[in-house]
């Protein structure tokens, strides 16, 4: 009878072994949104549901791994997943991003290049830029083809308050019951990230109006055209340093980098047609987000899904028998 009752719980546990890689790679799949780069779209601790269809289903490069685990056994310092065998990358009912989406993806830079794509960091952002389109920052300001686009309505920027102001703002903050979203220390000044509608009301109802100084990082200053699959492309000396790392990491194509020309082969690269489109993630909270501005372009095969609902959130900062935010819980995940 002993022996009967084994043989039908590990039944059961292989069944649902089964059943959860089934969901986890075949439907959708819960995410945990760990850093503040989409704040205040969505906030660490936010636990999203994400729609592994919508942009055509990604077959798993690694069909064989640890239910739960995304790359690793922390304990053991081992792969959670089979290393040997590896599946071509493959997606049914291909289909791109749309503009706006918010997109969960792997990155496209990895530590080692050897790396599996979907065992790759997971990273979530705003899809910006589609291919064929020029993307350019002026000072923060962001322009698609030319025409300055809106930022979205909580997107944070970044600010500057002399270190002499800041008890002044700790007690602006306080009375307007902003939270204080923490700083950075920068030669006499603190550098802290608030949306336009805090900014304003901090600056209106402050006596000191040099209490919060905007500032642009210098990594808001660049232009890059997004190659479009099939399309030939010009390699030429303002774009060689945006494409070399598509061509190496995502096309596959062994080629050396001398003196601002690409060679395979021997001989020299100067026109390419790319095999896949290429998107521009940004984070919304854009002044403290790691992006496409850090990692490059996204490829369509490191897309994992769109996000599409907050399913439950919990605020980290918090114990956790406090740290429920109800009033996210089951929130859909808007574009605008």
């Amino acid at each position: 009878m002993a022996k009967r009752k084994k043989r039908v719980y590990w039944k059961w546990m292989i069944l649902i072994i089964i059943v959860i890689w089934i969901i986890r790679n075949l439907g959708g799949e819960l995410y945990r949104i760990s850093s503040g780069q989409m704040e205040g779209t969505l906030l660490p601790g936010d636990n999203i549901m994400v729609g592994k269809w919508n942009y055509g289903l990604r077959l798993p490069v690694t069909p064989f791994s640890i239910p739960f685990l995304h790359d690793s056994i922390t304990v053991f310092n081992s792969r959670s997943y089979l290393s040997s065998v590896r599946l071509p990358y493959f997606r049914l009912f291909d289909k791109e991003a749309s503009r706006n989406d918010i997109v969960v993806f792997n990155r496209p830079d990895p530590i080692d290049e050897t790396t599996p794509i979907d065992r790759r960091k997971i990273a979530v952002g705003r899809c910006i830029g589609l291919p064929g389109d020029t993307i350019s920052m002026q000072e923060g300001r962001l322009f698609i083809n030319g025409k300055e686009s809106a930022q979205p309505p909580l997107t944070m920027e970044a600010y500057l308050t002399p270190d002499s102001l800041e008890s002044e703002l700790s007690a602006l903050l306080k009375h307007n019951e902003i939270s204080d979203p923490g700083y950075q220390q920068l030669k006499g000044n603190r550098l802290r990230f608030f949306t336009k509608m805090q900014y304003y009301i901090l600056h209106n109802s402050a006596k000191n109006k040099n209490i919060l100084n905007p500032v642009h990082l210098k990594r808001n200053n660049f232009t890059i055209i997004l190659p479009r699959p099939g399309q030939p492309v010009q390699i030429t000396p303002d774009n060689i340093k945006f494409l070399y790392p598509l061509l190496m990491l995502h096309e596959g194509r062994q080629i050396i980098k001398k003196e601002n020309r690409l060679y395979e082969k021997g001989r020299e690269v100067s026109w390419f047609r790319f095999s896949q489109p290429y998107y521009w993630m940004m984070g919304d909270n854009r002044e403290n987000a790691i992006d496409s501005r850090t990692f490059g372009a996204v490829p369509q095969s490191h897309l994992i899904g769109k996000a599409k609902r907050i399913w439950f959130s919990t605020n980290p900062d918090k114990p956790f028998y406090e740290s429920l935010r109800p009033t996210r819980t089951f929130k859909p995940v808007s574009k605008n």
